[in-house]
């Protein structure tokens, strides 16, 4: 399993419940929704993806990925994760404390509206895929995941014009694998020479 961190940023959703708690959530994730170009290769997130890491207890949602300005965690029961036929759905109480209080109101007043979760990528395939406009790009799709955080951001990286590698990236960037090869038997190579070589001497 690989141990790499990776980070991406989504939207994120602000609704008070009707007891008064200070609740947050939204969708960290959306699966089958191309990404914006993440250093020379876009990503998608296959449906069901992250479905076995979602009961992992030390799941956790910070601000602004600082882990030492911890928002809510599964453990607690104060953050809950769940998956959909659309992508991942979160919902987490804040404390009430000063932290707490001002992650709440930065979002309740669209100060702070996006979000990011951070995952760790076990399986995944790479392909040669055509945009809208009929340009090539390299295609990764993560088939298995797991997701080890969640944090509303001030400054998400993903909407930027230009993408930051360390903030997407931070143990590095992931390994393409090169296009698998074609076999071609020995007949059909010979075939192949000989046009070549006929094309040569025109």
């Amino acid at each position: 399993m690989s141990e790499k961190r990776e980070v991406r940023f989504a939207g994120i959703e602000l609704r008070a419940s009707g007891d008064g708690k200070m609740v947050i959530q939204g969708r960290p994730a959306v699966y089958n929704s191309l990404s914006k170009d993440l250093g020379g290769f876009r990503e998608v997130l296959v449906p069901g993806c992250f479905d076995e890491s979602l009961d992992d207890p030390e799941i956790y949602c910070a601000w602004n990925h600082d882990n030492s300005q911890i928002l809510g965690r599964v453990s607690a029961g104060t953050l809950q994760l769940s998956s959909d036929s659309i992508g991942l759905a979160m919902r987490c109480e804040l404390p009430n404390s000063p932290l707490g209080q001002n992650v709440y109101q930065s979002i309740k007043r669209a100060d702070v509206n996006k979000m990011s979760f951070g995952m760790f990528v076990d399986q995944d395939a790479w392909d040669v895929a055509t945009d809208e406009r009929g340009q090539k790009y390299e295609r990764r799709n993560v088939k298995r995941a797991r997701i080890f955080e969640c944090s509303p951001v001030t400054t998400p990286a993903y909407d930027s014009s230009s993408i930051s590698a360390r903030a997407l990236f931070p143990d590095g960037a992931p390994v393409r694998k090169p296009a698998s090869v074609v076999g071609v038997d020995e007949r059909t190579l010979a075939a192949l020479r000989s046009r070549l070589e006929l094309a040569k001497r025109k």
